[in-house]
């Protein structure tokens, strides 16, 4: 009876072990072949991108997105890079692949097989740098400007699309090839101007506002300067209701382009309007008497 149930334990431990062991041996291969395909299947890429055809590698920063690429649909996000030249891995399959530089977007596919690839992204755009000046013979203006960027083109209802925007003095773009037009502006102004841009080229434009200033004071009864806080300015293009600019102060300093205007002065309330004219290149002073 001992013998007998010590031979049953055997007979159930070599058949456990049998069984494990045949089990193993199964899954094994399936296991190796699934490691070669995440490993060893994966070749070299290399992404670069150039600004036009024929141009030297960019190396800059520039964004890249790889995306799989599977019934004509694109998939997950496989890969990403933020400059040019980069390297990377990626196992055999069909790819997007979405490059972005300044404000040019280029979707492009990649095929992997069995070799490393090299992959070049031609942009086909150009740089430009913008500036304004006050009028002709002036200094670029420093402050605050407001940049639209538009297609030169309209579509069927007749509108032009917003590519870019940017906000300073001196922007540095860079653009798909082609024709655009640039809005810009001031505080107190604004001025638009058609622009062509040439793939693999760089661009410098500057718009003129044709505008003259504006120095206005805001005085008491007695001649002496309001308090800064007490005085609002607003002014309008003759005959508009709508106010171009505004400011708060007991004295105003405005860039404007050539034309008439009307000057509204108030405190409280007080008030004084008055209209004046602006020419290019000059300066005009205007002093009102708050009643």
């Amino acid at each position: 009876m001992v013998y007998t149930v010590r031979n049953w334990l055997c007979r159930t431990a070599f058949l456990g072990v049998f069984s494990f062991g045949f089990s193993l041996g199964l899954a094994s291969p399936s296991l190796a072949g699934a490691q070669q395909a995440s490993v060893g299947d994966q070749q070299r890429i290399k992404l670069e991108a150039v600004i036009a055809n024929g141009a030297k590698t960019l190396k800059d920063r520039i964004s890249f997105t790889v995306s799989r690429f599977e019934n004509g649909a694109v998939g997950p996000i496989v890969a990403t890079a933020e400059k040019s030249p980069t390297e990377l891995k990626l196992p055999a399959g069909q790819y997007r692949v979405a490059t972005v530089y300044g404000d040019v977007t280029v979707d492009s596919n990649l095929e992997v097989a069995s070799s490393a690839v090299k992959h070049r992204v031609n942009l086909n755009a150009g740089w430009v740098k913008l500036k304004v000046i006050p009028h002709r013979g002036a200094k670029p203006l420093k402050g605050e400007i407001a940049w639209d960027i538009l297609t030169y083109g309209r579509d069927a209802s007749g509108k032009r699309h917003l590519i870019a925007t940017s906000l300073g003095a001196r922007p540095n773009l860079v653009l798909p090839e082609g024709f655009y037009l640039v809005r810009a502006r001031t505080r107190d102004a604004k001025v638009k101007h058609t622009i062509e841009v040439t793939a693999g080229h760089t661009y410098k434009y500057t718009l003129n506002l044709n505008a003259g200033s504006l120095r206005t004071s805001a005085l008491t009864h007695s001649g002496t300067l309001f308090a800064s806080e007490e005085v609002t300015w607003q002014i309008f293009r003759k005959g508009a209701k709508k106010p171009l600019t505004a400011l708060t102060g007991s004295t105003g300093a405005f860039t404007l382009r050539e034309g008439s205007y009307t000057v509204v002065a108030r405190a409280g309330e007080m008030t004084s309007t008055t209209d004046v004219s602006v020419r290019s290149g000059n300066t005009k002073k205007v002093n009102l008497t708050l009643r």
